[in-house]
This record gives C-alpha cells, sequence and structure tokens, in this order.
C-alpha cells in the first residue's frame, strides 16, 4: 500500500523559533533531508509533503527557496509553498513559487498572528483558488489557530481545498467542519486511534489525511495510530494516501 504524509518540513532559514528553544536535534533533522527520507524508508512511506520550518516572515523567499534545493530531483518529495499573506508580496511569491515547482500552501496564522478569514489575506487565497491548489492551515496553540476561523474561510472559498493541519482541535473540528465539503483534516497530534475513527465517522473517510509534522512529529507514532484506528481497510486506505493523490491530481 502506498502512504503519503502530508505534512513535513524540510528547511531553516533563519528559524528563530526553534533556534530559541535550543531545539538542536530538530534542527539537525531539518538541514538534513536524508533524515526524512531515512524515517520514510523504516515506515513504508511512498512520499511526503514538505514545506519550510515556520520562519520569520521577511525570509519567507529564503526559506522557500532553502526548502525547494533541499528537495530538487528528489521525486519521493512534494513540495509546497509557505507563506505569510499578511506581506503585499505573497501573492506574487505564490506565483513564483508555483513555477518554480510548488504543488501546494502552506499557512501558520498562529506563529504570524493573523485571522486566516481575515481580508488582509485574501489576495493569497485568490492565487491559491485559481491555481486550484491544497492549502493546509495550521490549527490550534492559540486563538489564532482556532477552527472557528478555518469554517469561516471555507464559508467565503467554497471551491477552496483547505486541510486543517493537525487534529488537535477535534471538538470543534467535528462541531463545526462536517457542513463544509472544501474542508479536510490532517491526522497529527490526535490523541488515539479511536479520535481518527471519529474524525472519519464525522466527515467521511474522503476528508481525512495521514500527517506527521516531521520531525515535529514521528511518522512511525503518527502512522501507528491510523493504522490502529477502528476503521474499515477501504478507510485506511483513504486516510493514508488515496485522498491525498485527490488532492494533488494533476500537480505531482
Amino acid at each position: 500500500m502506498s502512504i503519503i504524509d502530508f505534512h513535513t518540513h524540510l528547511g531553516t532559514a533563519k528559524s528563530a523559533f526553534y533556534e530559541e528553544k535550543g531545539e538542536k536535534a530538530l534542527m539537525k533533522h531539518l538541514r538534513d533531508p536524508q533524515s526524512l527520507l531515512s524515517s520514510m524508508d523504516r515506515n513504508g512511506i511512498s512520499q511526503s509533503v514538505v514545506f519550510p520550518s515556520v520562519m520569520i516572515p521577511h525570509t519567507q523567499r529564503q526559506a522557500n527557496e532553502e526548502t525547494l534545493s533541499m528537495v530538487a530531483g528528489k521525486d519521493r518529495f512534494i513540495p509546497f509553498a509557505f507563506i505569510d499573506p499578511r506581506l503585499d508580496e505573497s501573492p506574487s511569491l505564490l506565483e513564483e513559487l508555483l513555477q518554480k515547482g510548488c504543488k501546494g500552501l502552506k499557512l501558520h496564522p498562529v506563529c504570524h498572528g493573523y485571522v486566516v478569514s481575515h481580508g488582509m489575506c485574501s489576495p493569497s487565497f485568490e492565487v491559491a483558488q485559481a491555481h486550484d491548489l491544497p492549502v493546509i492551515i495550521h490549527s490550534g496553540w492559540g486563538e489564532y489557530g482556532e477552527i472557528r476561523f478555518i469554517a469561516q474561510l471555507a464559508e467565503q472559498y467554497k471551491q477552496l481545498k483547505i486541510i486543517v493541519g493537525h487534529m488537535k482541535e477535534y471538538q470543534d473540528i467535528f462541531a463545526l467542519l462536517p457542513r463544509y465539503e472544501n474542508v479536510a483534516v490532517e491526522t497529527s497530534y490526535a490523541t488515539h486511534p479511536r479520535r481518527i475513527a471519529q474524525a472519519v465517522n464525522a466527515l467521511g473517510s474522503e476528508r481525512v489525511l495521514f500527517g506527521s509534522d516531521f520531525p515535529c512529529g514521528q511518522q512511525d507514532f503518527e502512522l501507528y495510530k491510523v493504522l490502529h484506528a477502528p476503521l474499515a481497510e477501504s478507510e485506511k486506505e483513504n486516510v493514508l494516501y488515496k485522498n491525498a493523490e485527490r488532492m494533488l491530481q494533476n500537480k505531482r
């Protein structure tokens, strides 16, 4: 069976967030594509969606170019752009990064400090929707990561393919998101295999994707939760790779 990890990171690009925390082991993994490839090999993971680590906004061009250079020529990596949509340059930078090979978009409203449904983000979402990009948005760990803002965005952009990054705010995921057919959820930090089954029951197996948040999360641990979730094999196949393939159709 193929497995696609929809949430991994490579590249440091002045990531003061981890440097200040003294995360030396984490920084080592972020600097080394082989570390991710080795983890993928150990866990039978075919491909990984890859984007930069949390970066200082004014280094976003450098961060994306660094990650693109790290994955160049490696077809097991699927690069996504990572931008701060508050910045005037972001829509044009996104267009440029798509030309350089990015297949989707990652946003981190908590670390960059914005509400995803605010109008200042609209120009970047217009680009993403026009290109039919999958857009993975960090959730949890702060007010800006609340699911209600992602729900508002889904209401504004009904054709935008949105993936909620992390399954931490599961109560709001189950309460607010079932009505939005354009929103899926990624499994990292689910507290238990049963939580993944609950997400499938609430949203349908076609709207749940496996993700690990490597190297912050571990692929073996996050994969274990999906494999041991009380789901039918066909549902696990959707979560582990078929949904990702549909999201990335015509983009790989």
